[in-house]
């Protein structure tokens, strides 16, 4: 039985709103290997339809606006005009 991901809209309705959180963006939590090891099935039918994509990783994605066990929402930095604390 796979895992219910869970709908951050669902527990915070404006985490998308692009006045309040320009450029929102969810990343699976490193942790999540169920959830991650279905991407590749998605960015191959992505490739077969010729649209763009790849799989990036990061340790620091920006600034977390929205956190569950699975996976975090953020304000990527470049949006956020902060820098990365290293």
């Amino acid at each position: 039985m796979q895992r219910q991901l869970r709908q951050p809209l669902e527990v915070d309705p404006s985490v998308y709103d692009p006045e309040l959180n320009p450029g929102a963006v969810a990343w699976f939590k490193a942790a999540s290997l169920e959830l991650i090891a279905r991407v590749d099935g998605y960015l191959k039918i992505l490739a077969l339809h010729e649209v763009a994509c790849e799989r990036i990783e990061s340790s620091n994605p920006g600034k977390i606006i929205y956190e569950d066990p699975d996976q975090v929402v953020v304000i990527p930095w470049a949006h956020d005009g902060a820098e990365p604390v290293e």
